[in-house]
């Protein structure tokens, strides 16, 4: 049972950014949850056709992620960044102890056209592996061409 607690402390470290959070989670032992926990991590770019503000990253950013169920943990409008968040569903995290926490870092790069997407899937039951990983990418890469086309 402190097992349980201790996972769900790392996972609210998660949401909160911390970026060592889904290292800590993937070394729980197997027998300490229903399945043992996996951690998968890529980035890759996108190169938007139109030069991009900072502040036009952020915004349009922020729209994508909430429309593909993400929520916004960090915004610098300065800089261009922005980190979202998604969990698995509380009620399957206690009943079952299934865990899926992914998190999403997007930073517009200086040239104002290339953006870096970095994602990292921390779960079980097969839930974080490279084609989830992959998955994500490609979905917010299709969202923002979508979203800074015109």
């Amino acid at each position: 049972m402190k097992v349980k607690y201790f996972c769900l402390f790392i996972m609210s470290l998660c949401l909160m950014g911390c970026p060592v959070a889904p290292s800590i989670l993937s070394l729980i032992p197997s027998g300490g949850m229903a399945t043992s926990t996996n951690s998968a991590a890529n980035q890759d770019s996108v190169v938007m056709a139109k030069l991009l503000s900072p502040s036009s990253l952020v915004d349009g950013a922020i729209n994508i992620g909430k429309d593909l169920q993400f929520e916004v943990t960090e915004v610098d409008r300065r800089s261009g960044t922005v980190r979202f968040s998604r969990q698995s569903n509380h009620a399957a995290a206690m009943l079952i102890g299934k865990v899926a926490i992914t998190l999403v870092h997007l930073a517009l790069q200086k040239d104002g056209h290339t953006v870096d997407i970095t994602v990292s899937l921390t779960g079980n039951f097969g839930e974080a592996d490279q084609a989830a990983v992959a998955k994500v990418i490609s979905d917010f890469k299709t969202a923002m061409t979508k979203e800074f086309a015109n």
